[in-house]
């Protein structure tokens, strides 16, 4: 029920993706709120990870530690 109210508000407000977008063909990213992939993905299709993608998601793991 949680979940048809979050995607009732995101119809009508919009998604809530973050402050950081970065979309990869190997990484989902989802709206804060319902769940949503930006692409209308899920986990089948995702590809492969490149050397680009493991760097980015090192810095994210990075700045998560330095927050806390």
């Amino acid at each position: 029920m949680k979940r048809f109210f979050s995607r009732l508000f995101c119809t009508f407000r919009g998604h809530d993706y973050g402050y950081e977008i970065y979309t990869s063909p190997s990484m989902l990213t989802c709206c804060h709120r319902c769940g949503r992939d930006i692409r209308g993905r899920s986990i089948e299709d995702l590809e492969p990870m490149t050397d680009e993608d493991y760097e980015y998601l090192e810095h994210l793991i990075g700045m998560e530690f330095e927050n806390e």
